[in-house]
């Protein structure tokens, strides 16, 4: 409640045609993004908002803290900015167990499923295409170029950094060689994330491919005179990690379009699951939809959408 005013400032904000974080590119790594973490307290906010509706019966006004939750993880994962994608994913994770506990509430309806599934559906015709993200990721690795460039990779480094290059040997001489290479590196840089960027425009399963060569390549060029530093080991270190990220949480939310247009009697085509490539699994269990096939590997089976099957009531 001592922050139901800011809570409620977000969702006025959230009413501008184009409402964007104002984070400055032109600043690289040192750029302010503390706006990252005001939208997440405000999501977390949101959270808190639909479990005192929940607590009181009122699905309706939950439904709207969801949609507001959503909204904000939306504002992350449209700017041109790894880490507010990032987290926006982990918002909408968030958004997910919120959702969960709507539908499985007493009191939810058929109509209220409904009005889930329209949420849903939105967001995911509003969805960010995954190369905006990379596209501002490339822009912050040209400004580390040139901090390089000016002798400055020492500032770049985080703490665990410093330490793991220091038991690799000088510190001094790792950032003069960085700068003599400076200009290979970085065109090696710019190559690769063309293909990455350009990668985008297919379905995330079959982008793996492209990120295994990538650190096949760098594996095997570590250590030689030509290897490419900075993008080797400062920029490129999470590119499957983070494009996995990105594959999951669109996974997520095509898994509950499913579940809900079941669950509210609307047959859809066979849904191929863009992560596995490979279509969603639907079943009736317990009077429940039961969407399973998010995501791969061991432990898959415990990943499911579960909604009540209210496509007869």
């Amino acid at each position: 409640k001592r922050y139901n005013a800011q809570r409620l400032e977000a969702r006025e904000a959230l009413k501008q045609p184009q409402p964007n974080l104002a984070i400055r590119f032109v600043a690289g790594f040192s750029a302010d993004t503390s706006v990252i973490d005001v939208v997440r307290v405000c999501v977390r906010l949101e959270a808190f908002d639909a479990a005192e509706m929940l607590a009181a019966g009122k699905v309706g006004g939950a439904i709207g803290s969801l949609e507001q939750m959503l909204a904000l993880a939306q504002c992350l994962a449209s700017a041109k900015h790894l880490d507010a994608r990032l987290h926006a994913a982990y918002l909408r994770a968030e958004a997910m167990a919120v959702m969960q506990a709507i539908v499985m509430h007493e009191k939810a309806t058929r109509e209220d499923l409904k009005a889930l599934l329209r949420i849903v559906q939105v967001q995911l015709q509003n969805w960010t295409d995954d190369a905006a993200a990379w596209i501002g990721e490339r822009a912050i690795g040209l400004h580390t170029y040139e901090l390089v460039r000016e002798g400055a990779l020492l500032i770049l480094l985080t703490e665990q950094e410093i330490d793991e290059f220091q038991r690799e040997g000088d510190l001094r001489a790792l950032a003069l060689s960085a700068r003599r290479n400076a200009d290979r590196d970085q065109l090696y840089y710019l190559e690769t994330m063309r293909q990455v960027i350009e990668s985008c425009q297919r379905p995330p399963h079959s982008r793996l491919p492209l990120f295994e060569s990538i650190q096949q390549e760098l594996q095997q060029r570590r250590g030689s005179p030509d290897f490419p530093f900075v993008a080797g080991r400062l920029l490129l270190t999470q590119l499957a990690a983070a494009h996995a990220i990105q594959s999951r949480d669109r996974a997520n939310w095509e898994a509950w379009a499913l579940a809900l247009a079941t669950a509210t009697g609307q047959n859809l085509p066979q849904q191929v699951n863009p992560l596995t490539g490979k279509p969603f699994e639907v079943a009736r269990e317990d009077s429940l939809i039961v969407v399973s096939g998010i995501v791969p590997g061991p432990g898959a089976d415990r990943i499911r959408v579960y909604v009540p099957d209210l496509s007869k009531s």
